[in-house]
């Protein structure tokens, strides 16, 4: 049956706990000050004005909202923040703004403002063919951008569905030969010679 319990009258942890039913399960010291349990789907609901704003607050003895999770009515916005500041937003149309407010190009999943100090940055520990970052539209994947050991490509698409006016009536090799392929190594790798052009 459903339960109440506060402090060493509650089963689980030391503080306030809801039990629908037993899950079968326990909680870690440091998450026990409120547990809500159930044996399947379990919940928690906040309501208010519509114009207003619920607000999960994250303080310390320094300020009583350093983190936050906020949702706003008006606006039907999600906001998160860190170190006192709101850091993204997922705005009405499921666009994601990361440091910035409003979105930088409507059309974009994603609006991301680089800090002056913290630039945009992607870590993969893998050296071989790793794609960072994909680009896809209607017709599916449409290009990216991809890391190796020693080079990054920005890679675009040969889609037949993208392209238009083809044509295959002229010397393919004398066009080729003016746009200078060439052969070289990287740097960091000297034995591993490879074709390609010169940006």
């Amino acid at each position: 049956g459903t339960l109440l319990g506060v402090g060493a009258g509650a089963d689980l942890g030391s503080g306030v706990h809801v039990r629908k039913a037993d899950s079968g399960g326990s909680v870690m010291s440091d998450n026990d000050a409120l547990v809500l349990e159930g044996s399947a789907g379990i919940g928690m609901t906040l309501l208010g004005g519509h114009e207003d704003e619920q607000t999960i607050a994250f303080g310390d003895n320094g300020d009583s909202d350093i983190g936050f999770i906020k949702y706003h009515h008006n606006s039907n916005t999600m906001h998160f923040g860190v170190n006192a500041s709101e850091r993204m937003r997922i705005d009405s149309a499921g666009r994601i703004l990361a440091n910035t407010t409003s979105p930088i190009d409507n059309n974009a999943a994603f609006s991301i403002k680089e800090l002056a100090n913290y630039p945009l940055a992607t870590k993969v520990d893998a050296t071989g063919n790793t794609q960072q970052i994909g680009f896809n539209n209607g017709n599916g994947h449409i290009g990216g951008i991809t890391t190796n050991g020693t080079a990054t490509a920005f890679n675009t698409s040969s889609d037949y569905r993208l392209k238009e006016n083809i044509s295959y009536d002229f010397d393919a090799t004398t066009r080729l030969k003016q746009l200078k392929p060439a052969r070289f190594n990287f740097k960091p790798d000297t034995s591993k010679i490879v074709d390609g052009f010169l940006a």
